[in-house]
């Protein structure tokens, strides 16, 4: 955080309120005029004063003070009417089209939030592309229509905007336009595991343009692409790439995730639909043949519930580990607990899922063993999960795979609005659902599926 400010400045802009005490993370909001609730105890301080509610230094922070010393159960109540202010809808959306959206930003962000809450997604697009039109030069919003664009399948429409933005810029480097090019081609992809795995599969696409690329990764996926795509250099992050160079490299050239979707979308076959993760075939009959023995005469099922990437403010991507005793688990069906989000589970937690119907392989640490996971999510007949990591590298793999959606939340622009297929995965189909809270419900349709 402190390594990084820039980076934790950049957070705060995009939050509509940050609830907080009184440290760095107060100051840097007041200063970024972020919406923020600041909890303050009893005794007055020369920098939050004695105020209880205005703040002195900071038009958009609200003070909520402690009642009596060393008790903070007792503003429970203000800080929920603060937030409950500050997430009202303050505009309608004929107010915001009909005044400048900049001016009016907070309050577009607000009315985007409530629409989609409401499960009205059409009219939070439809505000979001009002505000775009308005004023096509502010990034956010740039952003945010090319996203819906995405997730409506226009594709080329959704480039257009990202390239009308400003271009990315390398000391040394040109940026690459999607055109042939002999030299060598550095790529970095978005730093996120899912997304670097989503978007690494459009570079079969685009090889051909281009035969010599280095590519930054995630570090823990460089010997499972590698193996996937073995004419392709490709770097742990962190690592200067040009140390990968060859001393008689040509031209150097250089291309973020835009640049790799504005080449492959001028290719015929776009979005690219093949499955392109190779997975070791002595690891998958390994674990094939171990869950083969464990459960004999059954289907392996693999199943991933957690997400540790909520979008702020909606209902959570999780499901409830609840869903492993619904009627998902059968006579016929074993069930694999393919989640690899041990290290944010309490003691409770993991007794709990001990004793739920699944099994959990303590052989293999799952994302510090990405080439391992890939095998056991290749040994399985199919993979249910929701919007997480091991959906974007169950499909890149080519597992028959069920990503489950919630309609509460704003629709993901890799998994796109349709409610059963993905037009970027072959194998994956979509269910959504608008109560994630009765996991009873969902395993029961989910289980007339499997049959």
């Amino acid at each position: 955080c402190f390594e990084d400010i820039e980076s934790v400045a950049a957070l705060i802009k995009l939050c509509d309120c940050i609830l907080t005490v009184g440290n760095f993370t107060a100051h840097l909001a007041g200063c970024l005029q972020v919406n923020a609730i600041v909890l303050v105890p009893y005794s007055p301080s020369w920098r939050w004063s004695d105020c209880d509610r205005g703040c002195l230094w900071y038009s958009s922070v609200v003070l909520v003070r402690q009642q009596n010393a060393e008790n903070w159960r007792s503003i429970i109540p203000r800080v929920s009417n603060e937030l409950s202010r500050l997430m009202q809808m303050p505009v309608s959306l004929q107010q915001i089209s009909n005044t400048d959206p900049i001016a009016h930003l907070s309050d577009l962000k607000l009315a985007v939030f409530h629409a989609h809450n409401n499960g009205d997604h059409a009219l939070a697009i439809e505000i979001v592309k009002r505000a775009y039109d308005a004023d096509k030069s502010n990034v956010a919003l740039a952003r945010a229509r090319a996203a819906n664009l995405f997730s409506a399948g226009e594709f080329r429409e959704a480039i257009d905007v990202l390239r009308s933005l400003p271009a990315a810029t390398k000391k040394n480097y040109r940026m690459w336009r999607g055109e042939r090019f002999d030299g060598t081609l550095l790529v970095t992809l978005e730093p996120n595991v899912g997304e670097e795995i989503f978007f690494a599969g459009l570079i079969p696409a685009i090889k051909h343009l281009c035969p010599n690329i280095i590519c930054i990764v995630d570090g823990r996926l460089v010997t499972l692409f590698s193996r996937s795509l073995p004419s392709v250099r490709f770097v742990p992050r962190g690592l200067n790439p040009r140390l990968f160079l060859s001393r008689d490299a040509l031209e150097i050239r250089y291309a973020t995730t835009l640049e790799l979707l504005d080449a492959a979308s001028q290719l015929s076959s776009f979005p690219p639909r093949k499955p392109w993760i190779i997975v070791n075939e002595a690891d998958r009959l390994f674990f094939r043949n171990k869950y083969e023995a464990l459960f004999p005469q059954k289907r392996i099922i693999g199943v991933s519930w957690l997400s540790s990437r909520d979008f702020y403010g909606f209902q959570s991507k999780s499901l409830d580990p609840v869903i492993l005793d619904s009627s998902l688990s059968s006579a016929s069906r074993a069930l694999i607990n393919l989640d690899y989000h041990d290290e944010y589970l309490t003691n409770d937690q993991e007794s709990d899922l001990e004793n739920r119907c699944a099994f959990k392989d303590s052989s293999v640490i799952a994302m510090s063993d990405l080439k391992s996971l890939a095998a056991q999510l290749s040994a399985c007949d199919e993979f249910i999960c929701v919007s997480n990591t091991t959906a974007h590298l169950a499909a890149s793999i080519g597992v028959c795979t069920t990503v489950v959606l919630s309609n509460i939340m704003p629709p993901l622009w890799h998994w796109g609005q349709r409610d059963t297929t993905c037009d970027w995965y072959p194998t994956v189909s979509i269910r959504r659902f608008s109560n994630f809270r009765n996991p009873e419900h969902i395993g029961a349709i989910l289980s007339q599926g499997l049959s």
